[in-house]
């Protein structure tokens, strides 16, 4: 605790104190919950460390950012995300006359953060007013995930008999010590929109044996008809006191007024008061997007994440619209990639199976998702250079079929997800080898390279075979082992001041020519025109490149 400095005393909870520190270092704020584990049976200091496992998995706009933990003493200390604005029982009791449009921006807020826990295979089981926090930028941010349970698959059943919760805000199921499923979150996210919505919850009473009774007999006031008949419709699907009949998170996301209000380009405008015009993000005044909009770069990362998961779902709206569909990693029996899929999603063409020619698109490292070269070029540029849409239409209109991989969205338990490369081989495993395409191409920005070193690797023949082109945008030849490879596959586009096209470099392990540009993340873009060509080029000599 050397390194932080004490501000004030914030709450209690039932497995410890959290308190405000400041980092001396920076003076950046946190709030560090303090477990003094002293006089902890073996099971009370499993479950004091069930947070600190839970948070590290789990990185969301709408979630509490977890930044680090460690031992003092006999205290067990876990630094988050400190949100200035409170949390959202203080604000909804303070007084403030609230919206019906703010109130159904913070319930998708809630929707979209518990439908990626259920897909991360987590179970908050404590979800509250006190526990949903608000930042400074207005967002929601659930968090206290003291009393959260990881479940191995969707709809799994889990045991009673240790579990947690608030009275009138748990599950009837949870209460009669039944097995339970995530939907109990979605039981209590009802109970969390009724009491946003009438400022009470929809089970109080007197004791606690008096609101039990409440909740197993599931009656509750009914919210007057004057707040429309979509906030009836709702709460009515969330409190549905019969487990099976109640709907997941998801199946709440695609109910169509619950769309509407979740479509990227209403949360968009919304939530940060930002919108798409001819592809450039604009605020309400015409200006282009501001990176130091707060004196913190805590505040402004946050933002930043936000927005860019916005653009991310618009984005993946747009390849849909092109054409492509989304697939499941891992594969799974009858699964739906956006209902109940446990891993995560790649997109493709319909025809990506009994297709000629295949393109696959693999972007390189950090935040970026499926169909993202930069995710600062779309947010500060346009979309059209931050993203992989014009390498999709170009190959759409040379009739190739298209693979876009989703490398970083990773889930270190899950096969197919562990890891860059091992989505890569899963990929290709599961699906590259049941596509019929004599010719293929890869397209591999950064770190995407050494994902492709990696599909090489493990099936050489394959390669010489089918891979006729092999095109890099900003790889470093030196980091990623190309000897494998003959020129006459590979060419790796840089940066440099010279003439886009012009040679580089020929000494190395590939042939470098210039992209044009002198900035990484503009490699793709500026180079597509080239990259194409090398492909058509390629796609037109019948002898695999591959020697």
């Amino acid at each position: 605790m050397d390194d932080y400095e004490q501000i004030r005393h914030l709450a209690d909870g039932g497995f410890g104190k959290a308190y405000l520190y400041e980092r001396k270092t920076d003076r950046a704020q946190f709030v560090i919950k303090v477990v003094n584990i002293a006089m902890f049976s073996p099971s009370d200091t499993v479950e004091s460390m069930r947070e600190v496992k839970v948070l590290k998995k789990l990185t969301h706009p709408n979630i509490v950012k977890f930044e680090n933990a460690f031992k003092d003493g006999s205290n067990i200390c876990i630094v988050m995300e400190y949100c200035e604005a409170g949390d959202l029982h203080t604000r909804i009791t303070s007084g403030e006359d609230i919206s019906e449009r703010q109130n159904w921006d913070w319930f998708v807020q809630m929707c979209k953060a518990l439908q990626y826990m259920h897909s991360s295979k987590v179970i908050h089981r404590d979800l509250k007013p006190s526990n949903v926090f608000i930042s400074q930028d207005g967002t929601l941010r659930i968090g206290d995930f003291g009393l959260a349970k990881v479940f191995l698959h969707s709809g799994q059943l889990q045991n009673s008999s240790s579990a947690g919760f608030t009275v009138g805000y748990g599950a009837p199921e949870m209460l009669e010590d039944l097995p339970f499923t995530d939907k109990c979150d979605v039981w209590s996210l009802g109970c969390v929109f009724y009491f946003m919505i009438m400022k009470v919850p929809p089970f109080h009473g007197k004791s606690a044996g008096h609101i039990l009774r409440k909740v197993l007999d599931g009656t509750y006031d009914p919210i007057p008809a004057t707040h429309g008949d979509s906030m009836v419709d709702m709460i009515d699907r969330l409190l549905t006191k019969d487990p099976e009949q109640r709907p997941t998170i998801s199946e709440v996301l695609a109910i169509d007024y619950v769309k509407n209000y979740a479509r990227p380009s209403t949360m968009l405008q919304s939530v940060y008061g930002h919108a798409i015009t001819d592809g450039v993000l604009r605020d309400g005044d015409g200006n282009g997007y501001v990176w130091s909009r707060y004196l913190n770069n805590r505040d402004n990362n946050n933002r930043f994440a936000g927005i860019a998961e916005i653009l991310t779902e618009d984005l993946f709206g747009k390849m849909l619209e092109l054409g492509l569909k989304k697939l499941p990693v891992p594969l799974r029996p009858n699964v739906d990639p956006d209902y109940n899929n446990p891993g995560t999603i790649i997109f493709a063409t319909p025809d990506w199976k009994v297709c000629e020619q295949l393109l696959i698109l693999i972007h390189g490292s950090g935040q970026v998702k499926a169909g993202q070269w930069a995710q600062r070029i779309m947010m500060t540029g346009t979309l059209e250079t931050g993203t992989q849409l014009p390498y999709i239409r170009e190959a759409l209109d040379l009739g190739y079929g298209i693979i876009v991989l989703n490398t970083n969205d990773n889930r270190p338990d899950i096969e197919g997800c562990k890891s860059p490369e091992n989505h890569g081989l899963y990929v290709w495993e599961n699906y590259v080898k049941e596509s019929r395409a004599h010719r293929i191409a890869i397209k591999a920005h950064s770190a995407g390279g050494y994902v492709t070193t990696a599909l090489y690797k493990k099936y050489p023949e394959d390669f010489k075979r089918r891979v006729f082109a092999n095109a890099f945008t900003g790889v470093d030849p030196v980091g990623v082992p190309l000897e494998q490879y003959t020129k006459k596959v590979t060419r790796n586009w840089v940066t440099s001041t010279q003439p886009l096209g012009t040679l580089v470099s020929t000494s190395g392990r590939c042939e470098c020519v210039s992209a044009g540009t002198e900035h990484h993340s503009e490699t793709p873009h500026q180079a597509m025109s080239k990259v194409f060509e090398f492909i058509r080029e390629r796609f037109g000599d019948d002898t695999p490149g591959n020697l």
